[in-house]
């Protein structure tokens, strides 16, 4: 891995980290407000990861939600697997956080294949322009 590449992987990991602890700070603000709606306070997080990075940047955004969300579920006094309940919302968050992802990046991927799509049309129609003009067909 070059360095310039390194530093890249370290500051794409860094704004992850931010968006997270962003996310970490309005599941506390839920809390605090007792609105009960912390996986909601992640999605924001996970998508303009998505959209933003790459899909292991998103995929390293969902697993520090899920583990930020799990912390909800330990007491103080210890570790402590979360009830069957809560197992079933944090496994829904994973579910639906792992579909944005794949949806983000399906968008990607279409935007990127459109563009290039969209430059070759161009230079088609402009080749086609200049090969009338040469025959001068158009004036």
């Amino acid at each position: 891995m070059s360095e310039r590449s390194a530093i890249h992987a370290g500051l794409n990991l860094l704004m992850v980290c931010a968006l997270v602890a962003v996310g970490v700070l309005l599941a506390y603000l839920s809390t605090v407000f007792h609105t009960h709606s912390q996986y909601l306070a992640f999605l924001p997080s996970i998508i303009l990861c998505s959209r933003f990075y790459d899909f292991g940047c998103a995929v390293m955004a969902e697993i520090l939600s899920a583990l930020a969300l799990w912390d909800w579920f330990i007491p103080p006094d210890g570790f402590a697997l979360p009830s069957l309940d809560e197992a079933g919302h944090l496994l829904g968050f994973v579910l639906v956080a792992s579909f944005l992802c794949w949806f983000v990046r399906r968008d990607r991927r279409s935007q990127a294949a459109l563009a290039r799509e969209n430059f070759e049309l161009g230079y088609r129609v402009s080749y086609l322009l200049r090969t009338l003009q040469g025959l001068g067909a158009t004036r």
